[in-house]
């Protein structure tokens, strides 16, 4: 009887050791990237056109369907709330959604010719690991396959 209680006495105090360990402890991070698409938008007006809402559209499910494993997607129908024209709030969005990256796009007509640019940010410290002038925008196909190609590179996913 004796053995059995100093057993039992030693066996709870590893159960409360263990719980008390555990509870300290934060959740195990995840290794994939939170990457947020704001909806691409008109930087004259803050509106969006087709094309753009397409281009935000297929960069989701390409980067969701094909990089699933490696990178949280939160597509523009998510982060609408935080496109505040003419500048998204960012500081809002990474803290309520824990994002790490957004993906923010403007189209622009100058004298005649249109230009978007597409600029990749890191939330945590603001900077820009990668970002494009895009001249041609005639195929939105074109320029969304190559912004999937540079966006996975900058974030230096493995293929």
């Amino acid at each position: 009887m004796k053995a059995l209680k100093k057993l039992l006495v030693t066996t709870l105090k590893l159960v409360i050791v263990v719980g008390l360990a555990r509870v300290g402890r934060a959740p195990a991070a995840s290794d994939s990237i939170r990457l947020a698409i704001m909806p691409f938008e008109l930087a004259a007006e803050g509106g969006q056109s087709d094309d753009l809402a397409r281009l935000a559209d297929w960069l989701v499910a390409e980067l969701a369907g094909g990089w699933g494993e490696q990178i949280d997607v939160i597509g523009p129908r998510s982060t609408v709330r935080y496109s505040a024209f003419p500048f998204p709030d960012l500081p809002r969005l990474a803290d309520e959604l824990s994002i790490d990256y957004v993906l923010n796009a403007r189209f622009f007509e100058k004298d005649g010719e249109s230009q978007l640019i597409i600029e990749l940010i890191r939330l945590d410290d603001g900077t820009h690991p990668w970002a494009k002038f895009f001249t041609d925008t005639t195929s939105w196909q074109a320029t969304a396959e190559e912004v999937r190609d540079e966006v996975v590179n900058a974030l230096q996913i493995p293929p």
